[in-house]
């Protein structure tokens, strides 16, 4: 497997350890690997901005990214000179040239370094990273007309000019493109907050937890690494390729198990916000109350809720282009008396019935009696 790990390090510069986990899953597949790793998705907004202060003829650049998988800022660079041909920088090329163009300005003597590193840090102080944050709403919907006049509004306070004008464009890439870029160019500060945990996010299932009101365990009581069962609501072709690899035991069930990652309570709604791991990379998520009970077993072993014999086996597709059934909607369940009550004798349906007719054999044996004295 020694090769396998090296083409894929070598290949699409992944960490040794992760190319080995994405291995095993696949059962030492390198063309399956290769697969995978070419559907991983972009996740991460790349914000490219420059701004022109008229009054001290401060000219500035800035670009910082944003992880939608881990939540956060992962890296951000503010650069400050009195260049005016800083302020006609584009924008709109590719977010590798921007920081190759910034890097150049950062190498010569025009840039502010003192002022670079003011306006970063009061960006990135907590509760001005919350405030953006909340602009990124999704991959496809970055509010940047609201992050222009954040950025504008604390961009002018450092520099102490309110006569400023901002510019943003956006993009987006897959986090092993940035990693890998950032490794190579140490200009900028980079935020290892929750990345020090090495979280490699290649593909998002849609998946739906399955509900058990009876038997089943509360979101809230169960542990970072419990197994919840999931209805794959995901209709891609990758999405059925990654179930060839999914543990045979947890297919013929009907759904799949995901091992719990994480799960972070919104104190507003009450719901939990839940992330399931099926493979290195492979991650599924969805919300749900925090009173609402799911089928899952721990990590020693199955729980009572567990499905094992409750749940119709799926036919297992054995080639590419054919889908696992869906997961059945219902479980019946049949219910059997110990005893049928119209079966029993006379003599065992209870202590009156008895207690009566031992009476009436009494009375017979009586009379009986006297009819013969």
């Amino acid at each position: 497997m020694a090769m396998e790990v090296e083409i894929l390090t070598n290949n699409y510069q992944i960490p040794q350890e992760f190319a080995q986990r994405l291995l095993q899953f696949t059962k030492n597949d390198l063309e399956a690997a290769i697969k995978i790793l070419e559907s991983t998705e972009e996740s991460v907004g790349i914000v490219k901005g420059k701004f022109l202060s008229s009054k001290k003829l401060f000219n500035g650049a800035f670009l910082f990214a944003y992880n939608f998988e881990l939540r956060e800022i992962s890296y951000f660079l503010v650069l400050v000179s009195t260049d005016s041909s800083l302020s006609r920088i584009n924008i709109e090329q590719n977010w590798k040239n921007f920081y190759t163009d910034l890097s150049h300005y950062a190498e010569s003597n025009f840039v502010n370094m003192e002022i670079s590193r003011e306006i970063e840090m009061t960006l990135l102080s907590p509760e001005n990273l919350k405030y953006i944050m909340s602009f990124f709403i999704n991959i496809n919907n970055i509010d940047q007309v609201n992050l222009r006049r954040f950025l504008l509004s604390e961009i002018a306070k450092v520099l102490m000019d309110s006569a400023l004008a901002i510019k943003t464009a956006v993009e987006t890439t897959d986090i092993f493109s940035l990693q890998n870029f950032l490794k190579q160019n140490p200009l900028g500060t980079k935020l290892d907050k929750k990345t020090a945990k090495n979280i490699c996010v290649l593909i998002n299932l849609a998946v739906e937890p399955v509900l058990a009101p009876i038997g089943g365990i509360e979101i809230g009581n169960l542990e970072i690494g419990d197994e919840i069962l999931v209805k794959l609501k995901d209709e891609r072709e990758i999405a059925q390729f990654i179930l060839n690899y999914v543990n045979s035991e947890t297919l013929k069930t009907g759904a799949i198990f995901g091992s719990l990652f994480s799960k972070e309570l919104d104190e507003v709604t009450g719901n939990y916000g839940v992330k399931l791991e099926f493979g290195p990379g492979i991650f599924g998520s969805f919300v749900i109350g925090n009173k609402v009970r799911v089928q899952a077993r721990k990590k020693t072993g199955y729980t009572s809720a567990s499905i094992s014999n409750n749940y119709t086996s799926p036919q297992i597709s054995k080639t590419k282009d054919e889908k696992i059934k869906p997961f059945p909607d219902e479980v019946q369940f049949e219910y059997s008396p110990f005893q049928d009550e119209k079966n029993k004798g006379f003599f065992e349906k209870g202590f009156f019935q008895t207690f009566l007719a031992i009476l009436l054999i009494l009375m017979f044996i009586l009379i009986a009696l006297l009819f013969f004295i």
